[in-house]
């Protein structure tokens, strides 16, 4: 649930998890991975993320968070968490939470 929404994804995707590679953020996202190249390509004209290839294997793609993207990071929770709390307003704590859990229930079977 606490997940913002598009570009953002990726950029949180990236700190909070360490995610280094876009097909890891597609299948964490359950995202098509020609929308998310096109994400990733305005992500990097802004400056807010670094692409790259893997010293290992080439055809790999991997992904690092510039220090502007860093900084942006905090202020995309502060909006996530703002919709979040307007989206669940009605909800009790644990009404929110087991709705959390359906949904990831629901992610898992895509």
């Amino acid at each position: 649930m606490d997940r913002p929404a598009a570009p953002a994804p990726a950029l949180n995707a990236r700190f909070e998890r360490d995610v280094d590679r876009m097909s890891r953020i597609c299948k964490d996202m359950s995202y098509d991975p020609g929308a998310m190249t096109r994400m990733i390509d305005r992500l990097e004209a802004k400056g807010l993320i670094l692409r790259g290839r893997s010293t290992s294997d080439r055809r790999r793609v991997c992904l690092e968070l510039t220090a502007a993207g860093e900084a942006v990071v905090p202020r995309l929770r502060e909006h996530s968490l703002a919709v979040q709390q307007r989206l669940l307003g009605g909800f009790r704590r644990d009404e929110a939470e087991q709705l959390s859990g359906y949904l990831e229930r629901i992610v898992a079977n895509l």
